[in-house]
């Protein structure tokens, strides 16, 4: 993951393509009116121009940190995945965009109970046959289909408990939270969570530091 910034433009996640073309997942800040929109880019790999350019998540109302993309990541045929946070109203979505930026489906993911919200991210990881699992800032993991069907759904912080993942990470059909771990009154270090079976969303609550 890199963080770029330039003029009123910033990139928190990044992903390369099979070409080496490279998609920036991040914000635009909006003037006069002083919010901001969830932006897709793609850069040509080989000269580092850009491609395009694309507003994702439109702001939700005029207060400063509207909406953002917060992570991103590209399938085996060229499609581009990507995971946005909205402010006022609080909910995240998935959006999945094909390599001309043209958006093929999105997906509402809900969130905004107020667990995860001290600045934990949605975010999202593919499996080998282009499934997407993604999760939300309240730690509600969905998977979807390549045509958005959805598919299970799993809460990894039932009850009271306070608990967000910065990112996802897939390894050998197994779906890995990286923490910090948020409790009322203290967040911890980050933390590998757990791990959840890609088939059936099942929860091994393991973790380590």
């Amino acid at each position: 993951r890199e963080y770029i910034s330039t003029g009123n433009k910033y990139g928190g996640s990044t992903a390369v393509d099979q070409s080496g073309d490279i998609y920036i997942a991040g914000l635009q800040t909006t003037y006069p009116a002083n919010y901001t929109e969830g932006l897709l880019t793609k850069l040509d790999g080989t000269t580092n121009s850009i491609d395009w350019s694309n507003v994702l998540a439109p702001p939700t109302s005029h207060y400063y940190t509207d909406s953002s993309l917060t992570d991103v990541e590209v399938d085996s045929s060229g499609n581009i995945y990507a995971t946005a946070y909205s402010h006022n109203p609080s909910d995240n979505h998935l959006y999945k965009v094909n390599d001309s930026g043209v958006v093929l489906w999105e997906k509402n993911l809900g969130g905004g109970r107020g667990r995860g919200s001290d600045g934990y991210s949605s975010s999202v990881t593919l499996d080998s046959n282009d499934n997407a699992y993604a999760l939300n800032n309240d730690g509600v993991l969905q998977q979807f289909a390549p045509d958005g069907t959805p598919g299970w759904s799993t809460d990894l912080t039932p009850g009271n408990d306070q608990l967000g993942f910065s990112d996802l990470l897939m390894k050998d059909g197994n779906i890995y939270g990286i923490g910090p771990v948020s409790h009322p009154h203290t967040t911890l270090p980050p933390t590998l969570y757990g791990y959840l079976q890609g088939g059936d969303g099942s929860v091994n609550n393991n973790s380590s530091n």
